[in-house]
């Protein structure tokens, strides 16, 4: 199977240690609905620190349609570990310090959001600066039709 990190692509599967140390796979999280990624260069910068506050702020939305959202930061987990605890954020933070699945996700040096349909299907995707990065609410209708049901003829 080809993997890209295209629209319309099979995402790439990569495993990462979460804050916990645990090893988990991008899979785990796509079989059970669909996934945000927001790659960061750091979680402990301004700009990485608002974009979590924002999808805070639409958390419930994101729950009511099984969606998860996962965090892929240039931090080690222990560094994660500190700043999940002491911003109290419910999402996945995984550590990619060397920065191999960013790059092989062609992030550049900056962030990027992706959505991820149940199979792993990229749906969303975009590269972003490091002061500009995709709203929530953007991405709430997009999670909103990959998980409604298609209607019975």
């Amino acid at each position: 199977m080809q993997y890209s990190a295209l629209v319309g692509d099979q995402a790439f599967e990569f495993s990462l240690p979460d804050t916990e140390g645990t090893v988990r796979r991008l899979a785990e999280f796509h079989q059970l609905g669909p996934v945000v990624l927001l790659f960061v260069p750091t979680a402990s910068g301004w700009a990485s620190r608002f974009q979590f506050w924002n999808f805070l702020r639409h958390y419930d939305g994101f729950v009511q349609l099984a969606t998860e959202i996962v965090v892929i930061a240039g931090d080690g987990s222990p560094q994660l570990r500190r700043l999940q605890a002491a911003l109290g954020l419910p999402f996945v933070f995984l550590a990619d310090p060397p920065g191999r699945v960013a790059e092989r996700y062609r992030t550049g040096s900056g962030a990027a959001t992706l959505l991820l349909d149940r199979q792993g299907i990229i749906r969303f995707r975009r590269n972003e600066s490091w002061f500009r990065r995709t709203p929530a609410h953007r991405l709430l209708p997009i999670a909103q039709q990959l998980t409604t049901p298609l209607a019975v003829q």
